[in-house]
């Protein structure tokens, strides 16, 4: 759960690419394969990368990365 208590700290974002493909991201250094998919449940998003599951605060910011 190492992006759950970052997003809930808001330390953490889901980052959108030029080309619309999102990643969850801590860092420059640190994130997370391609988001395959977002599901909502309650006050969380499980969302699932090309090579994991990740549950999430479901207030994580957004924002265009490069």
């Amino acid at each position: 759960m190492d992006y759950w208590l970052s997003s809930i700290e808001k330390k953490a974002l889901i980052g959108v690419r030029e080309n619309n493909e999102k990643l969850l991201v801590k860092s420059e250094e640190e994130y997370t394969s391609p988001i395959q998919k977002i599901f909502r449940a309650g006050n969380e998003f499980i969302i699932m990368t090309e090579n994991s599951l990740y549950i999430v605060d479901n207030k994580i910011p957004t924002k265009r990365i490069t």
